[in-house]
């Protein structure tokens, strides 16, 4: 059975080439987006906000970039 590729490895990233890989990447980068405005929202220096957001985000992009992997060539 062929694997339906959404990204192609790039050099250092990885492409949409379908509309899958687009959807992902949107959702990704608009995720990314409203989790930078929240931390102006709540404009805090709490040390427990802002680990709670590094692990947020570091998760999403670990999601993300799994799943590249797996749809990629």
């Amino acid at each position: 059975m062929a694997k339906f590729q959404w990204f192609e490895k790039r050099k250092f990233w990885w492409y949409p080439l379908s509309w899958q890989g687009w959807i992902v990447t949107a959702t990704y980068i608009i995720y990314t987006i409203y989790a930078f405005r929240r931390i102006r929202m709540e404009y805090t220096s709490n040390l427990y906000f802002l680990n709670w957001f590094a692990q947020e985000l570091l998760s999403v992009t670990l999601i993300f970039a799994i799943v590249c992997w797996v749809t990629s060539k």
